[in-house]
């Protein structure tokens, strides 16, 4: 486990939850894809709803993690949502069911998962505005458009070479 989880683990065993989530937040913006850092952020957040996005992330991550799947489990008993079926759906829960159910506003600097119309998130605490969440989804299609800018060249001179025969 690396130095920063077990900052994290031992702040979350002493009780600093909040000093806990600001080093995890700091560690998944750099690393999003860490399943452990997910999993223990998914102790320390304030409230249930943000809990199950913690642990349906670590489930986009790893849709076979045994913790993720227990907590979800926990979490619908412990909220009364077992007459609405909540615990037949955690029990099959694959990555596409997730990865629909996380169609969500995305904070653009610890890439968590923030309530449409937030303004600031709820994990790294930064202001979130329009101007940002524009900014994010603008710099992702950049990222496409210099893809094809580089292959276009190609396909201009490959294109050119089968017509000039």
């Amino acid at each position: 486990m690396s130095t920063v989880l077990q900052d994290a683990t031992d702040l979350i065993e002493q009780g600093h939850l909040a000093k806990a989530r600001h080093i995890l937040a700091d560690h998944i913006r750099a690393n999003p894809r860490d399943e452990a850092a997910w999993l223990l952020m998914s102790a320390c957040v304030d409230t249930p709803e943000r809990q199950r996005q913690c642990l349906e992330r670590v489930l986009q991550i790893n849709p076979n993690n045994p913790h993720a799947i227990e907590g979800l489990k926990e979490l619908a008993l412990s909220h009364d949502d077992v007459e609405a079926g909540i615990t037949d759906r955690v029990t099959t829960v694959t990555a596409p069911a997730i990865a629909v159910a996380s169609a969500v506003n995305t904070c653009p600097y610890c890439k968590m998962e923030v309530p449409d119309g937030a303004l600031v998130c709820p994990y790294c605490q930064k202001e979130i505005s329009k101007a940002a969440l524009v900014s994010n989804i603008f710099s992702k299609i950049g990222c496409w458009l210099m893809v094809l800018g580089c292959l276009l060249p190609i396909l201009v001179i490959v294109i050119g070479g089968i017509l000039s025969k």
